[in-house]
């Protein structure tokens, strides 16, 4: 037999005073409740009642079994009622996993408007460049960005893409030339962003006339994107990052864009977790809230053209410069 239920019936026996009473409440037959006693008797290996067919009688260990009995079962009541509650109200603590572009760009923004919502969640941001092992590793959910996700078991939303593109200092670019096709970037210093969204030594372009493959050896490699940028300002040599990373150093001109007229990649972001089934409600808030509103930032934050008025004087002042 199965002991809560028989803990049950003890204690509802115990309140009740009688087999017959506490079978209506149960909805059992009285012999139902006798052999619960029994079997929990059996169980404990000792009497918890003495009894006859006129009365019944708590024994003193079954006094104290009574008691304690009554503490589990509010305790166990208590913990079935707040799991429920889990999936119904979101609460709690919400771990996610990003990397730290994305996060800081969207990701730590969004959190605080998520927040000023649902004001009991708490949320632990975790950045790093490689998704972990949500279930392993103990996140709720994670933000990747990558050309495309591997197959698994895990759940993944596609939440908008972010465009790459290629970049240098005006001041490497008037020592070094703007180079005008991807071949010509075997000449130059390339520095590499180690990240899953990006391929280890390769950047593909892609143009009206086909797609061409340069191979690098990267002079600086960097697994953050806003490190790359730091790297890329101070004149280090040309570097392939998100544009969201980049969009201001452009506008400003404190970068130029390169190979304008090429497409480079574009990267999906996804929202990845572990199951939809008992999905809790801090993960389904989350996610819901993300899907929408990160979708709007990704979308907002793509170039509108190529190169804008003054980027493409820039480029022609270097070019003529050069």
């Amino acid at each position: 037999m199965d002991l809560i239920q028989c803990m049950r019936v003890f204690v509802a026996l115990t309140d009740a005073g009688s087999f017959t009473t506490t079978a209506e409440q149960l909805r059992l037959s009285a012999p139902q409740v006798s052999r619960a006693v029994t079997w929990l008797e059996n169980h404990l290996g000792t009497r918890l009642l003495n009894r006859t067919t006129r009365s019944m009688a708590l024994t003193e260990a079954g006094e104290q079994y009574r008691i304690r009995t009554r503490e589990i079962l509010h305790a166990l009541d208590a913990s079935e009622r707040e799991a429920k509650g889990s999936v119904l109200h979101p609460r709690g603590r919400l771990r996610v996993h990003c990397s730290a572009s994305l996060a800081n760009h969207f990701v730590i923004p969004l959190a605080a408007q998520f927040q000023a919502r649902y004001n009991n969640v708490s949320v632990d941001l975790t950045l790093a460049p490689k998704m972990p092992d949500l279930i392993r590793d103990g996140y709720d959910v994670a933000l990747v960005a990558m050309d495309s996700l591997r197959s698994s078991d895990l759940i993944a939303i596609s939440v908008g893409r972010m465009d790459s593109i290629l970049c240098a200092a005006p001041a490497y670019i008037a020592e070094h030339g703007l180079p005008q096709v991807p071949a010509a970037l075997e000449q130059h210093r390339c520095l590499q962003l180690v990240a899953p969204a990006y391929e280890d030594r390769i950047w593909k372009f892609e143009s009206e006339t086909g797609c061409e493959i340069v191979t690098l050896d990267p002079a600086f490699t960097v697994d953050v994107g806003a490190s790359l940028a730091i790297a890329v300002k101070a004149g280090m040599g040309i570097g392939l990052l998100p544009h969201f990373v980049v969009a201001d150093d452009l506008q400003s001109g404190a970068l130029v864009r390169v190979l304008p007229r090429y497409r480079l990649n574009s990267i999906e972001v996804f929202l990845v977790y572990a199951s939809r089934r008992y999905l809790d409600a801090k993960i389904r808030a989350w996610i819901d809230f993300m899907k929408t509103q990160l979708r709007l930032a990704l979308s907002a934050s793509s170039p509108r053209e190529t190169a804008s008025p003054r980027l493409r004087h820039s480029a022609r002042d270097l070019t003529e410069t050069s």
